[in-house]
């Protein structure tokens, strides 16, 4: 005999009274399609539907890239309008790490999009060349995907890699491995030869320090190029400050993040941000008023009204008058409580309980 699982099944409840949120995220995109930057700022309490309204718009996103029915918005060239969408969680320790976090966008956005970050890869392959010399980046097949490793690998001398799409003078290992390059790898030496050659005369703390300069300039020119834009989600934001909560760090531990999504302030890039607190960036100095100007929008979310939550009841099964007051009130309007009460009602603890209220 099988035994019923104690847990319901998880189901996605109604998604209500959340209007407002996902009317600034259209206003928003119209913002990035005339090229400029945004960052939209939803904050609230634990519980309260951050992560909840992340995955909705990100829904939205993907239906319209599917099918264009939601909504459509045109380029200067009346084409279709593509977004692209990535997510970073900060609930995972390590994408705390800004080269982490790097590399966590250029993982989504080639595996999704084939965007090519060829700089940063290279830049990143630079310096992990430098700091672990004697030790061998790739121990894989070549392929297209970890190019630069196997170049600095074979490598014998960094001052010389700066010829290295030019099969002169190169080992037989390297020249057969450049003669299997595609042509975009050509096209990006060509076209950065002294981006190239800037870098490998940096010592490796500089290039760790100027990595997001690089990845920013991957993803700009791609968006340039194809008349497309980005949406970058960054989840649990108030996670980057752990257990540490001192003065000292309250603008230093989101320093790194500053720097990155102000180098594409100037790009068609939309920066959701969700979080239990709002980032206290423009507000520290007029320097920092300067720099973010307009581009920074706060949605404060707070618990739903008792109509949407009553109704969020009556969907769920929850038709007892008495029972969903109860509820109400116990919650205070917070979805995570509505739900974890819905729950609990729906395994027969909760009719117990509160017919004792």
């Amino acid at each position: 005999m099988a035994c019923a699982s104690f847990f319901p099944e998880e189901e996605e409840r109604p998604f209500v009274d959340r209007e407002e949120f996902i009317q600034a995220f259209y206003n928003a995109l119209e913002t990035i399609k005339e090229k400029e930057a945004k960052i939209l700022v939803y904050h609230g309490i634990a519980g309260i539907g951050k992560t909840r309204l992340r995955r909705e718009i990100s829904k939205i996103i993907e239906k319209y890239n599917d099918s264009n029915r939601n909504f459509r918005i045109y380029n200067e060239s009346n084409s279709n309008f593509h977004i692209l969408c990535a997510t970073v969680d900060f609930e995972t320790e390590e994408f705390r790490q800004s080269d982490k976090f790097l590399e966590i966008l250029r993982d989504q956005f080639q595996g999704e999009y084939g965007i090519k970050f060829h700089t940063f890869d290279f830049a990143h392959a630079l310096y992990w060349k430098k700091v672990n010399p004697r030790i061998t980046l790739c121990k894989e097949n070549d392929s297209e995907d970890n190019i630069f490793t196997h170049l600095l690998d074979i490598g014998d001398d960094l001052s010389n890699i700066g010829g290295i799409f030019n099969p002169v003078n190169v080992s037989i290992k390297m020249a057969k491995l450049i003669k299997r390059l595609p042509d975009s790898y050509r096209e990006w030496e060509l076209k950065n030869r002294d981006k190239i050659s800037r870098l490998i005369h940096m010592e490796a703390a500089e290039i760790k320090r100027q990595l997001y300069l690089y990845w920013a300039y991957d993803l700009r020119e791609y968006l340039q190029k194809n008349s497309e834009s980005a949406v970058i989600f960054i989840d649990s934001y108030e996670a980057l400050w752990g257990n540490d909560r001192s003065l000292a760090s309250l603008s230093s531990k989101d320093e790194w993040l500053r720097k990155e999504i102000q180098t594409l302030l100037s790009s068609s890039c939309l920066w959701i941000l969700c979080g239990q607190e709002s980032p206290r960036w423009a507000e520290d100095s007029n320097t920092e008023k300067a720099i973010w100007g307009n581009s920074i929008e706060r949605h404060e979310i707070k618990g739903l009204p008792e109509e949407h939550a009553r109704n969020l009841l009556k969907h769920s099964d929850v038709l007892e008058n008495n029972i969903q007051t109860a509820i109400i009130s116990g919650s205070e309007g917070v979805p995570y409580y509505l739900d974890l009460s819905i729950d609990l009602y729906r395994i027969e603890l909760m009719p117990k309980s509160f017919k004792m209220l």
